[in-house]
């Protein structure tokens, strides 16, 4: 096991150094490398950079589509799996808890929490929004839907490939500004749940399909709506059943 200064925080570069130093087979440790460089080249920075927090580094690489970055999807998992399984080299990984203090924000909130028991509900939580402090990693989500589009309207890959890679950009779109359920967001139908008011377009989903019964509107952006269309006139034909609204 690699050896850290036990005054900072360890990083991906450290993990770099767990590998090279664990005696695994050449393969394995070549494709466990591999991997780790592939997840910093995808987070656009330098491993030295990277926190190394397993749930963080989940977060931050579910705001990456791997089609977008020319991986297909089994080997985006593969990446998944040979990243975890070189963290637990340098830290044992604890399912449901995060060994990363809060940030001093998150903290102050946690302990205004009247009782010990609010604050090991919450404590998940928290540790979940504490990606969202990375303003970089934000402004990189929230741009994502425009950057998958311009991957799709590169024009170089399938026509199938890009159908589904111009669905996934609809979907976290929709997800950024109407944060509605993903069964509710599987479900959307265009006659349905979109409707036009005026100039506006509303996405709304009646109580009975929610699961807290109570009614969802959301009024969307021009550039959602914008999508949206794009979406529908360009890719979705490819992908709709024959009546499939």
């Amino acid at each position: 096991m690699a050896m850290t200064d036990a005054s900072r925080a360890q990083t991906v570069a450290d993990v770099l150094a767990a590998v090279d130093a664990a005696g695994l087979a050449e393969r394995r440790r070549q494709d466990m490398a591999s991997a780790v460089r592939t997840v910093a080249r995808l987070l656009g920075r330098a491993p030295e950079g990277i926190p190394a927090d397993p749930r963080a580094l989940g977060l931050r690489l579910k705001t990456v589509a791997p089609l977008a970055a020319g991986l297909s999807p089994g080997r985006g998992n593969n990446i998944r799996s040979l990243l975890r399984a070189a963290l637990e080299l340098i830290r044992p990984m604890t399912k449901g808890r995060s060994t990363t203090p809060l940030s001093p924000a998150w903290q102050a909130l946690a302990d205004r929490l009247p009782t010990r028991a609010d604050r090991t509900q919450l404590s998940r939580l928290m540790h979940w929004m504490r990606a969202f402090d990375d303003e970089e990693q934000v402004t990189r989500f929230l741009h994502l839907p425009q950057r998958l589009r311009k991957q799709v309207d590169r024009g170089r890959l399938p026509p199938r490939r890009a159908a589904v890679l111009g669905g996934i950009a609809v979907a976290i779109e929709i997800l950024i500004v109407a944060p509605v359920r993903l069964q509710n967001l599987a479900d959307l139908d265009v006659d349905r749940h979109f409707v036009r008011t005026g100039r506006k377009l509303h996405l709304v989903v009646p109580a009975a399909e929610v699961k807290n019964a109570a009614d969802l509107e959301f009024e969307l952006p021009a550039r959602t709506v914008e999508l949206i269309e794009w979406y529908q006139a360009q890719y979705r034909p490819l992908l709709a059943s024959p009546g499939c609204t």
